[in-house]
C-alpha cells in the first residue's frame, strides 16, 4: 500500500512533510476541499509523551534525551513542527492547543511559534492520553463549548498530507452540519496483524441513508496478542490512528460520564493554570488524578459514541519502535534519507570529540 501511494504522490511539496521530495507546489484549495471559513474549529496537538520506546533510536540523532515528537529523524524539521503545519490546514494559529509535559518547554518553545504560548498547556506530570485530551478539551470548552475539535498525535507518520486533509475536511464539514453527530475516528488500513496496535471494529454504515462514508463502531481492541490480531486483520478491522474530530461538548460529556472525578480535577487545574494560580495549587489539583488511557477508558467503554471513516489513499504508521520507522522508510523507498542523516550525525559527533580531545585540559 505505501509503495503505491509513494509512487502516486511524488510531487508533494517539501514543506508539507519531512518525508517527501523537494521541489513542489502546495496543494490548492480545490484539491483539499478548503473553504474560506474552513478553519473555524480548534486543533489539539498531543505532544506530551515521553517517547521511551524510541528513546535509544532518537539518541542517535539528538544527544539531549528529547522525546521523538521533538526529534528531526529525516529532513530538517521535527515531527511536532510538521504536525503543527497539518493543524494550520484546519485551524487558525490562535486556535491550535498544544499539550506537553513538564520538562519539555525548551523544545516546544524552540520549535513552535511564540504566538502559541497562550494555548500551550503544560502538564506537571505525564498522566497518559486521557488527562492530556481532557485538559485540552477543557481549554476549548472555556472559550467555545460548541466548537469542532480536531485531535492530532504529533509522533506519527502520514503520507500524503493533502489526502489526509481531504478526509479531515469531510469529517469537520459533517460535524458542522450536524450538531448531534458522533465523534469521528480515522481508521488506517493495516499492513499486517501487528500486536502493538489499537484496532477498530467497524459496523454498519452510519446515517439515515447509509451514504455518509462513516461507519458505526462495534468495538475497540487495544494491543491484542498475535492470534487475535491475525483474526482482526482477516476480518477487515482498521488500525486506530488516534486522529479524531468531534465537538468539544460531546467529548467533555464522555469524560464526565466515565471519569467524573478526573474531569472535575482537571477542570480545576485548567482554571488555576490559565488564571495564574500558584504552581503548588496547580500540582495539588492533579495529585489525585490517576493516569488513564483514552482508548481503554473512553473508546472501549463508549463505542456507540463514535463513528469511523477509513483513510483511503493515506499511508499511516505509528512510529513507536525503530523497526516501525525503518519498515516505513523501506516501503516508501526512502532509506537513503536515514543513511544520509546518520552519516551527518556521525561526522558531527566525531568532529565534536576531536575538538574536545584537542582542547587543553584545565589545571586541577
Amino acid at each position: 500500500m505505501m509503495i503505491n501511494i509513494a509512487q502516486k504522490y511524488r510531487a508533494i511539496r517539501k514543506k508539507e512533510t519531512v518525508y517527501i521530495l523537494p521541489g513542489i507546489v502546495p496543494p490548492s484549495a480545490e484539491e483539499t476541499g478548503s473553504k474560506p471559513d474552513a478553519r473555524n474549529g480548534w486543533t489539539i496537538l498531543l505532544a506530551g509523551g515521553g517517547g521511551s520506546r524510541l528513546s535509544r533510536f532518537v539518541s542517535r540523532f539528538h544527544p539531549d534525551d528529547r522525546p521523538k515528537q521533538f526529534a528531526t529523524l529525516i529532513g530538517t524539521r521535527s515531527m511536532v513542527q510538521h504536525t503543527f503545519d497539518r493543524a494550520l490546514r484546519h485551524s487558525l494559529q490562535g486556535r491550535v492547543v498544544t499539550v506537553i509535559s513538564k520538562g519539555q518547554e525548551r523544545w516546544a518553545s524552540a520549535q513552535l511559534p511564540e504566538e502559541l504560548a497562550r494555548n500551550l498547556l503544560v502538564q506537571p506530570l505525564n498522566l497518559d492520553t486521557g488527562p492530556a485530551i481532557c485538559l485540552a478539551v477543557a481549554h476549548v470548552m472555556a472559550s467555545e463549548p460548541e466548537a469542532c475539535v480536531l485531535i492530532l498525535p504529533t509522533d506519527h507518520f502520514v503520507f500524503p498530507e493533502h489526502v489526509l486533509a481531504k478526509h479531515i475536511f469531510k469529517a469537520l464539514a459533517a460535524l458542522s452540519e450536524n450538531g448531534e453527530m458522533k465523534t469521528v475516528l480515522f481508521g488506517a488500513a493495516p499492513s499486517g496483524p501487528l500486536e502493538g496496535m489499537g484496532w477498530i471494529l467497524p459496523g454498519d454504515p452510519a446515517g439515515e441513508d447509509g451514504r455518509t462514508g462513516f461507519r458505526k463502531v462495534r468495538g475497540f481492541i487495544e494491543k491484542p496478542r498475535s492470534g487475535l490480531a491475525a483474526r482482526l486483520y482477516a476480518s477487515g478491522a482498521m488500525w486506530n490512528t488516534f486522529i479524531m474530530a468531534g465537538r468539544a461538548r460531546h467529548l467533555w460529556h464522555l469524560f464526565e460520564k466515565r471519569v467524573p472525578e478526573a474531569a472535575s480535577r482537571i477542570a480545576r487545574f485548567h482554571r488555576l493554570l490559565t488564571q495564574g494560580g500558584a504552581r503548588c495549587m496547580q500540582e495539588e489539583s492533579l495529585q489525585e488524578v490517576a493516569p488513564f488511557n483514552f482508548s481503554s477508558q473512553i473508546l472501549e467503554r463508549e463505542p456507540g459514541e463514535f463513528v469511523v471513516t477509513p483513510l483511503e489513499g493515506v499511508a499511516w504508521s505509528d512510529w513507536g519502535t525503530p523497526k516501525g520507522v525503518e519498515e516505513t522508510l523501506k516501503s516508501m523507498g526512502w532509506t537513503y534519507r536515514m543513511e544520509r542523516l546518520t552519516r551527518k550525525r556521525l561526522i558531527a559527533q566525531e568532529a565534536s570529540f576531536a575538538a574536545a580531545s584537542a582542547a587543553p585540559s584545565s589545571a586541577l
